[in-house]
C-alpha cells in the first residue's frame, strides 16, 4: 500500500492567508506533519484514511487433514506481500456453498488446528485487514472425511463479525456496523 495522503482543501488558502502573527506558511507546516502522522497510523493499520476498502491480495491456498480424533489441521498458503495488520480467517461447513458455516479467527497465524464430530466437511480460508475492508476471496478445499471423533450435530453457527448469521465471507464484517 502506497502512503496515503489525506486532501485538506483549504491548506494553499491557509498558507497564504494573512493570519496576523500566526504566519500561513506556519499553519501549513503543522498541517503537513498532521498528514504526515494520520499517513503513517494508516500504514500501520493497513486503512485509507479517505476511506477506501484496503482488501489484502487474495491467498493462495488453503489445505486441511484429518489427523485422527477429530482433529483437522489446516494450513493456508499466502505469499503476497502483506501489511502486519493481516489477519486471517477459516470457515468450515459440511455443505460446499458454506449456506450454515462457522469461524475460527486466526490472526495473523497462518495455521490452525480444529475439533470436529465426525462427518465430511469443507474448509474456507481468506485474510483481512482488520481495520482496513472486506476480506479477500476466500479459498476452499475439502472434503475432509472426519472418522472416530465425537458424534452429534454441531449448533446453528451465529456469523462472524458484523456478518448475519448464515453469512459467509465475512471476517471481521464488510460493515462497520450491524444493522439488524
Amino acid at each position: 500500500m502506497s502512503n496515503p495522503i489525506i486532501r485538506i482543501k483549504t491548506r494553499n488558502a491557509i498558507q497564504t492567508a494573512p493570519l496576523g502573527k500566526l504566519e500561513g506558511h506556519i499553519v501549513a507546516k503543522a498541517l503537513d506533519d498532521l498528514n504526515s502522522g494520520v499517513g503513517t497510523v494508516a500504514n500501520r493499520l493497513a486503512n485509507d484514511p479517505n476511506g477506501t476498502e484496503v482488501i489484502p491480495t487474495n491467498i493462495a491456498g488453503v489445505s486441511a487433514k484429518h489427523l485422527g480424533n477429530g482433529l483437522v489441521d489446516i494450513a493456508i498458503n499466502d505469499p503476497s506481500l502483506i501489511q502486519s495488520a493481516i489477519s486471517y480467517h477459516v470457515e468450515y461447513d459440511t455443505n460446499p456453498n458454506f449456506t450454515s458455516s462457522r469461524y475460527a479467527f486466526l490472526g495473523p497465524s497462518r495455521n490452525h488446528t480444529i475439533t470436529l464430530p465426525n462427518g465430511i466437511y469443507y474448509i474456507k480460508a481468506y485474510s483481512q485487514y482488520q481495520y482496513g475492508g472486506s476480506p479477500s476471496n476466500g479459498k476452499v478445499t475439502g472434503p475432509i472425511v472426519v472418522q472416530g471423533s465425537a458424534s452429534g450435530t454441531l449448533l446453528a453457527t451465529q456469523g462472524s463479525g458484523t456478518g448475519n448469521p448464515g453469512q459467509s465471507n465475512q471476517g471481521h464484517g464488510t460493515q462497520i456496523k450491524r444493522t439488524s
